[in-house]
């Protein structure tokens, strides 16, 4: 209990006004601050805005953490108030808490095959902005039909996805990931996502997972054409090297409601449905 008053103590008062960068991209970090009031955007140069942070939440603890510069500017939003604990008396008391904290989530998110080509700092960013979220066993993760605004990594446990029209039930498990087809199509959620056990998911918000994900956003589409071919019958007979071979060969074509696919006669083309329903007469 002393101790925890002596770090209440070591806490300075710090008041913003509007759009006063309190931490700067590029600049070595001298203290850590705890949010009281008032809002904070975080950007990263050359992507843009990136989070946000707002009361009872902190920033600025990995440059006291691995001694290395801001990663990010974080910028009042307006009149704000905060509280400002020194580099010394943060790493004596908090570091080796926080640390290990911020080194658990970027060693579960290495764990994520979507993620391997990342680098150090790529994952260091992502793990600064990612939510720890728990669930229940049964608990409706995504709803079928919701709009979708979150990106989900498992961390922990397996979920079950259902109700995809003419696909069976898939199981997933610590590693896996969904969710990224409503971000990256814009549409609706595609299925239903139940916790099978007690799960934890690491969960990134759409402005996260568009500026932090982007360059992996051609992958992540390859591999939503590849999970569509695999319940191709014709191509379940491939293997997943083989389908993912043929994938450059697909081109995607939207068609209107009541447009006509072919019509009729001689064709040299294969088409595959990804999305929607079409009739044959």
């Amino acid at each position: 209990e002393e101790d925890l008053d002596a770090l209440v103590d070591a806490f300075k008062e710090q008041r913003v006004g509007g759009g006063v960068a309190v931490i700067k991209q590029g600049d070595s970090g001298d203290h850590f601050y705890a949010i009281e009031s008032g809002s904070f955007d975080v950007y990263v140069e050359g992507v843009g805005k990136v989070a946000s942070r707002g009361p009872g939440e902190t920033f600025g603890e990995k440059a006291l953490l691995y001694n290395c510069p801001r990663a990010a500017s974080v910028i009042s939003s307006g009149p704000a108030l905060v509280w400002a604990l020194d580099r010394d008396t943060f790493r004596h008391a908090i570091a080796q808490k926080e640390g290990g904290k911020l080194a658990r989530l970027i060693a579960a998110l290495r764990r994520v095959p979507l993620l391997e080509s990342l680098s150090q700092t790529q994952l260091s960013r992502v793990a600064e902005v990612v939510r720890e979220v728990d669930y229940a066993a049964g608990d409706a993760i995504i709803r079928k039909g919701d709009t979708g605004n979150e990106f989900f990594m498992v961390e922990d446990g397996s979920v079950v996805v259902t109700g995809l029209a003419g696909r069976p039930d898939l199981t997933l498990s610590a590693g896996s990931y969904f969710g990224e087809r409503a971000l990256l199509k814009d549409q609706p959620r595609a299925a239903d996502v139940i916790a099978r056990s007690r799960v934890r998911c690491l969960v990134l918000g759409r402005r996260e997972f568009t500026e932090l994900l982007g360059p992996l956003h051609e992958l992540l589409d390859a591999k939503l054409a590849a999970t569509v071919l695999s319940t191709v019958p014709l191509l379940a007979v491939l293997s997943s090297v083989e389908r993912s071979a043929i994938i450059p060969c697909f081109r995607s074509v939207d068609v209107r409601d009541g447009g006509v696919i072919h019509a009729g006669g001689p064709s040299n083309t294969f088409y595959v449905v990804k999305e929607g329903n079409v009739r044959a007469r």
